[in-house]
């Protein structure tokens, strides 16, 4: 009897002491912000090679979208460019998880990203699944999430490789950054190979054209590239696409 006695005290100190935790031992409850943050986020180290980038921004009708860029060691030991575009965005102010889903993607499946702010908001934690669908025995659609990959990321800013077509709202201009300093643009139907200069911790760079005319890159408050002409200071915000 003494030693059941003995084991009730134990429980009862026990619970107590799990109810005499407050918010100040637990931690002060993560604010997220009331809506997506336009901004990019870059993936720390990933065993296999790889690198992703997730860009939150506006695109030319004001909605909030998602661009995610990644690139993979290929069987030549060269880097080998990839991404989706224009990914609907749902937005959790409460968890600042973003959910993501892209309804094309390189594996020929949609893809699902959850995006899910670490309390310090300096980190993100990333997963990337791919989406199949199927039918059950009942007749009803299900959905299958296959992962393929995890993993975190530090803020940044978006990048610019060989994957994307990065396009004027006009459509006068376009241009695909190989990644390694050299791009081809089209502007006002004149197309030609210049050469780039760009930092994805800044978003701050530089084109040179095949004519000695220059631009100046960089990213806007709305996470958007902007383009601006060192001659007339006419600015271009340009807008991703898959190439």
């Amino acid at each position: 009897m003494k030693q059941f006695i003995s084991k009730l005290f134990v429980l009862a100190v026990v619970a107590l002491g799990m109810v005499a935790c407050t918010d100040a031992d637990m931690g002060t409850p993560a604010v997220y912000n009331e809506h997506e943050t336009l901004q990019s986020w870059n993936s720390e180290y990933i065993e296999d090679g790889s690198q992703f980038n997730l860009s939150f921004s506006e695109n030319a009708a004001g909605d909030t979208i998602c661009t995610m860029a990644f690139s993979a060691v290929g069987n030549t030991g060269e880097l080998v460019y990839a991404s989706c575009e224009n990914g609907t965005v749902s937005y959790d102010k409460v968890t600042g998880m973003s959910v993501i889903n892209f309804a094309q993607s390189p594996f020929g499946l949609p893809l699902r990203v959850y995006a899910i702010r670490q309390s310090n908001q300096i980190y993100t934690t990333v997963q990337v699944f791919v989406v199949q669908t199927y039918t059950d025995a009942n007749g009803k659609p299900k959905e299958y999430e296959g992962k393929y990959v995890a993993f975190r990321a530090l803020p940044g800013k978006p990048v610019l490789n060989s994957s994307l077509i990065w396009i004027s709202a006009d459509e006068k201009i376009a241009a695909i950054f190989d990644g390694n300093g050299k791009v081809q643009y089209e502007i006002d139907g004149q197309e030609g190979e210049g050469v780039y200069t760009y930092d994805n911790t800044t978003g701050n760079g530089t084109i040179t054209l095949a004519d000695g005319s220059s631009f100046t890159i960089s990213v806007n408050e709305k996470n958007q590239v902007v383009v601006t002409s060192a001659t007339d200071g006419k600015a271009n915000v340009l807008f991703p696409s898959m190439a």
